[in-house]
């Protein structure tokens, strides 16, 4: 029991271990959530509202996703790549999926490895989700509040896929390509899988069930369950 009254009790009489799978399940409640409004937008609208409303509905939850990771991470006001990477890992997107982020020089590649909402929709007979236009919005927004001199560039997000090995990708750097010199070290380091145990997940996932799922040729997504 505590006495802090901004605790739930029912938190503070959980394990690590316990605390740990409820952070992962609310994360998981929040991107079904984030997909059930979705679906029912695009289907008395359409995609093209329903994208648009994504937009707006993304524009401003990212960047409050990312003062409060800011804050609890006790980030400067400028932490750069390094500062960037530590938020990506409590993201909302890499706790409920699995990502693997890689140093390459002075730049930071996101990868979603996993994806939860193509498969989804796949499954249900549904197109595959436009979501590029939306990643833009989502990752550029955490990524300046993070740090307002950080630039991002989608590597590879349906409609325009590029690498079918991953659900997306995003790379990150410190004002235009030309002037990179200002990142912070990490040079050429892969700083891989943040979770083993989230890898294990996906792979159990991926095989779970073949049918519906998107082979090499499916681009996938990393954020909105089924879109969902």
């Amino acid at each position: 029991m505590t006495n802090d009254p901004t605790i739930n009790e029912a938190l503070a009489e959980l394990s690590k271990e316990q605390l740990a799978e409820l952070v992962e399940l609310y994360s998981k409640n929040l991107i079904a959530l984030d997909g059930t409004w979705f679906q029912s937008v695009e289907r008395e609208r359409g995609m093209d509202e329903a994208m648009r409303r994504d937009r707006e509905a993304w524009e401003r939850f990212t960047v409050s996703e990312a003062r409060r990771i800011k804050r609890f991470l006790g980030l400067s006001e400028r932490p750069g790549l390094d500062g960037l990477e530590q938020a990506l890992r409590y993201k909302v997107n890499t706790l409920s999926s699995v990502a693997e982020a890689v140093r390459e020089g002075n730049v930071l590649v996101y990868r979603v490895v996993a994806c939860r909402v193509q498969e989804a929709r796949l499954r249900k007979g549904m197109p595959l989700h436009p979501c590029k236009s939306v990643g833009l919005v989502e990752y550029e927004g955490f990524a300046r509040t993070i740090d307002d001199r950080l630039t991002c560039e989608c590597l590879s997000c349906h409609p325009d896929v590029t690498d079918d090995a991953c659900s997306c990708a995003w790379r990150f750097a410190i004002g235009d390509e030309g002037a990179l010199g200002d990142a912070s070290e990490g040079d050429g380091v892969r700083t891989g899988m943040w979770e083993e145990e989230g890898v294990r997940r996906g792979k159990e996932s991926a095989a779970g069930s073949e049918e519906g799922r998107p082979g090499r040729d499916a681009p996938r997504r990393g954020s909105g369950e089924a879109r969902s």
